[in-house]
């Protein structure tokens, strides 16, 4: 299977930045991932051992009642995610 184009390299290999596609579908993903990591009970949130940041930041989204405020909370995207080596957290609340 080849590439499409728009997903091939530059001939010089320079890598090119994602396509909006496909930073809207890793936006989704984040959003569904911080959805699903806020309905996890507490003892699940626990096994993830997140850290102490990230814990406190779903626990706080948790009691958000404006359905605006709760989307900017799932929206955030703090640096601790970025020290874990995790694909997409997915793997961790299947």
């Amino acid at each position: 299977m080849t590439a499409a184009p728009h997903d091939r390299e530059d001939a010089d290999e320079t890598p090119r930045p994602p396509s909006k596609s496909a930073r809207k579908r890793a936006a989704h993903a984040a959003q569904d991932l911080g959805e699903a990591l806020v309905r996890l009970r507490e003892a699940e949130l626990e096994a993830l051992q997140l850290p102490e940041a990230l814990g406190e930041a779903i626990r706080a989204a948790r009691h958000i009642t404006s359905r605006a405020g709760a989307a900017r909370q799932r929206e955030q995207r703090p640096d601790h995610h970025s020290q874990r080596p995790w694909t997409s957290g997915h793997e961790l609340i299947e």
